[in-house]
């Protein structure tokens, strides 16, 4: 019965699977295949980073996964160029071990599973310390005002001229009252503007906004809002209820008169000595919170 391989390729980057790379990799399987007269079954091929710090998953690599999954369905073996292009990760590695299919690196293709995980520390190091000069680098040459993120200056110019376009629009939309990021969204896709062929969303106008210097904050979230009606409704209340236990009603008294007076609880509801206490006490909190806060400061 001749035996069955199933070949994977990685690159660390997406612009690197169009280029040498890969072909590289691709002739050095094809070769080893032809030569030991193995039958190829079929050919993964995936861009990812090999070294992550941390516990490795299988979320990063589908293309890997699926590769091992060929290699049980047809009882094959996982050949790759070189170990490195696998991983750069001792517990990758060890994981992958642990799958129980047999795999071939052709840069050491008689290495027992103990080789294997010695060179793959050594790779994972290696890798390790490129990371630590480049992160150097990088700190030096911003220090120095300079930028090796050239793609990234490239890709935002781009998206500053795209916003620049739609500035007389904005600008109309904004004089019409048309202000939030969730209108200008709206208004956007009602007029048939897309954002890379997809409808504007929040998140994008918010970026649009803050690229034209128009990008304001918006209003305090739900909870905020109901702390501040809380505590105008305290100021409102506290007093009133405090002028009352003093001429010597009690409680029901207390809420039987505010009833009378028209007030009502946060819900429209009638006061009782339960709401009412319960007001009194969070109000008291409060003001020992903020006494404590300004001792503190």
């Amino acid at each position: 019965m001749t035996a069955r391989a199933v070949a994977y390729y990685r690159v660390s980057s997406g612009s690197q699977a169009l280029g040498v790379s890969l072909d590289a990799q691709r002739t050095t399987v094809r070769r080893y295949v032809e030569h030991e007269g193995i039958e190829l079954v079929s050919e993964f091929k995936e861009a990812e980073s090999a070294y992550r710090p941390g516990k490795p998953t299988w979320r990063r690599r589908p293309r890997l996964k699926e590769a091992l999954r060929e290699c049980k369905r047809h009882k094959a073996m996982l050949v790759i160029a070189a170990l490195d292009r696998l991983a750069r990760n001792v517990v990758f590695i060890a994981t992958l071990i642990e799958t129980r299919v047999n795999f071939t690196a052709l840069d050491m293709p008689d290495a027992t599973p103990f080789m294997i995980h010695i060179y793959a520390a050594i790779a994972e190091e290696e890798s390790r310390q490129k990371g630590l000069v480049v992160k150097a680098t990088l700190a030096l040459a911003k220090e120095r005002g300079q930028r090796w993120d050239q793609e990234g200056q490239r890709r935002k110019a781009a998206a500053d001229k795209r916003a620049e376009l739609l500035r007389p629009i904005v600008d109309e939309l904004r004089a019409l009252g048309e202000r939030g990021t969730y209108r200008i969204a709206r208004a956007l896709n009602e007029r048939g503007i897309s954002q890379f062929g997809r409808p504007w969303s929040t998140i994008d106008a918010r970026r649009l906004l803050k690229r034209l210097g128009y990008h304001e904050k918006g209003a305090a979230s739900v909870f905020r809002q109901h702390q501040l009606a809380a505590e105008a409704r305290s100021q409102i209340l506290v007093p009133i209820v405090t002028e009352l236990r003093a001429s010597g009603l009690t409680g029901d008294q207390i809420a039987a008169q505010l009833n009378e007076r028209g007030h009502r609880t946060a819900r429209g509801l009638l006061w009782t000595t339960i709401s009412l206490w319960d007001v009194m006490r969070r109000y008291r909190r409060r003001q020992a919170y903020l006494s404590s806060v300004t001792v503190r400061g």
